[in-house]
């Protein structure tokens, strides 16, 4: 592929599993690679005149600081035989993603690891899969595999959100040696005349990805552990799944497959909204 990745950098000194990961699928899709690293504008409104200068002072050395360092992207760059931007910008986090990744392929970032009770669903991986345009391929800071798509399970019922993900993968999956879909799409024989979710492995087949398909039954809060133990039974190194099918809040409050895989998978998840 020609394409282009945004990966978002946790630190401009040393490179994270996110960037790590990135910048192999980079290399090994022939994507292009751009770092990003956001220095966080907070809201100052409740703030003393005191700390608001001092935020403002530590934010514009952060700044310099991280400009200075597009030495540290380029070798890492230069090691994955892949070419690549350093950006720095100053401002809210969301908003810089949003706008940054408007013409690539897939942004990269990574998650840090959670308690179970942490309030998963409005961390900032979370918001920028809303907010952007374009899937994210989330990384636990746990990872350890130094590969994301050679062996990819894609978690299928038949949504829009499932849809976008699948179709925003193609250009990682064409590089899979393995693919496994888990369709829990379902079959309501009852209703004859409804339009049927589309049928994913004709899809996949028309794009030349041999894929093998297995029913998944699982619903409710079955379905992200089942979808991990598949993940783990086959090896696979990336998981393929639609992000937030149902109100966030509702999710969070309730429990849902995206709050449980960010919360306990180990390893990369491209997902979108």
């Amino acid at each position: 592929m020609s394409g282009e990745f945004l990966i978002h950098c946790r630190s401009h000194t040393e490179a994270g599993p996110a960037q790590q990961l990135g910048l192999g699928l980079a290399a090994r899709t022939g994507a292009r690679a751009n770092g990003l690293y956001v220095v966080s504008l907070y809201p100052a409104a409740f703030a003393t005149p005191e700390t608001v200068a001092l935020t403002l002072t530590a934010a514009n050395s952060e700044y310099e600081e991280a400009l200075a360092a597009a030495a540290f992207w380029r070798i890492q760059t230069q090691r994955a035989g892949v070419a690549g931007d350093w950006l720095v910008c100053e401002d809210d986090p969301v908003e810089a993603l949003a706008r940054a990744s408007l013409l690539s392929d897939l942004l990269i970032m990574e998650r840090p690891t959670l308690s179970p009770e942490a309030p998963t669903g409005f961390g900032l991986v979370s918001r920028a899969a809303f907010a952007c345009s374009v899937p994210v391929l989330v990384v636990p800071d746990c990872c350890c595999t130094q590969a994301a798509g050679t062996v990819a399970l894609i978690a299928w019922n038949g949504s829009r959100e499932s849809a976008r993900a699948v179709e925003r993968a193609l250009p990682v999956l064409r590089w899979a040696d393995r693919i496994v879909a888990l369709d829990g799409s379902g079959h309501d024989s009852t209703s004859q005349r409804r339009m049927p979710s589309p049928a994913l492995k004709p899809w996949l087949e028309r794009h030349s990805l041999k894929t093998e398909i297995r029913s998944f039954a699982h619903d409710g809060a079955a379905a992200g552990p089942a979808i991990l133990e598949a993940a783990q039974d086959i090896g696979a190194d990336l998981i393929v799944m639609g992000a937030w099918g149902h109100a966030r809040l509702a999710e969070m409050i309730l429990g849902g497959v995206t709050r449980y895989l960010f919360q306990h998978s180990d390893r990369p998840m491209l997902v979108a909204h």
